[in-house]
């Protein structure tokens, strides 16, 4: 005679997720310890499923752990683009400086005495222009250690996704919303990755948009669109710091206590 371990006492009830495998290691166990009384066999089946369930949270937490280490390694990202970011600020100040005396130079009355030497504009114009080419290959240059951070902030997330289906459990979606104390969610942490990505990739895209439209604005010149411009460098909308912070309020809200 087969036992069959009473469903309110059965692992499906300690644990939704691993239900499926549950009737065939059921039939297993009910075979092995068919001559044992049922509250014997329950008390077997309920240890042995207490000890899975523990081990999955164990598994669960190092994970965590990983991806918290991996947003360790952003921040270093985001400290970079930073350094950068008052980088490019700069370049483009200069670069618009440049813009500006090239507009004033196209009206003689600004030359003063000098109209009467000799190709005078011509030289001075000539020499403004050498000196904004040189800042706006900086700036390209810039762009490049920009666009650097972003694809390394790509390939964390990326490998953070690989981890997940390379484990040595395959978590179902309770698993990964699923937060042992104030700790984050596997969940929490590919989204925060993701988001992060996102945000830099998308300001990356907008640093290229204005360098691109500056050049233009040398042959040009326009004031309010190289302040509009400016501005938008400064504010790097795309990079919102509260949002920022709160992502890594979620990821570290131990420390935080």
């Amino acid at each position: 005679m087969i036992i069959l371990v009473p469903l309110t006492h059965s692992a499906a009830t300690l644990n939704p997720d691993v239900s499926n495998s549950s009737s065939n290691q059921t039939e297993h166990w009910s075979r092995e310890f068919q001559h044992l009384p049922n509250c014997r066999i329950e008390r077997i089946l309920l240890e042995n499923w207490q000890e899975i369930i523990y081990h999955n949270w164990v598994i669960m937490e190092a994970m965590v752990k990983k991806y918290q280490q991996k947003f360790k390694k952003v921040k270093d990202d985001m400290d970079r683009w930073d350094d950068l970011q008052a980088r490019l600020i700069s370049q483009f100040r200069n670069a618009s400086s440049i813009i500006g005396r090239l507009q004033l130079l196209e009206d003689p009355k600004n030359c003063g005495s000098l109209k009467n030497i000799d190709n005078i504009k011509d030289s001075i114009l000539r020499k403004q222009m050498e000196s904004l080419q040189m800042i706006m290959l900086s700036m390209i240059k810039t762009l490049e250690e920009l666009n650097i951070i972003v694809l390394s902030l790509a390939k964390t997330f990326r490998d953070a996704k690989q981890q997940l289906k390379g484990g040595s459990i395959q978590p179902s979606m309770k698993q990964l919303n699923y937060r042992i104390g104030i700790k984050p969610s596997i969940a929490d942490c590919l989204e925060g990755l993701r988001l992060l990505h996102e945000m830099y990739q998308s300001e990356y895209q907008l640093k290229s948009s204005v360098i691109s439209a500056l050049a233009s604005l040398a042959l040009k010149p326009s004031v309010s669109d190289l302040h509009a411009f400016e501005q938008l460098l400064v504010d790097q909308p795309n990079i919102p710091k509260e949002e920022v912070q709160s992502i890594y309020d979620v990821i570290f809200a131990e420390e935080i206590c």
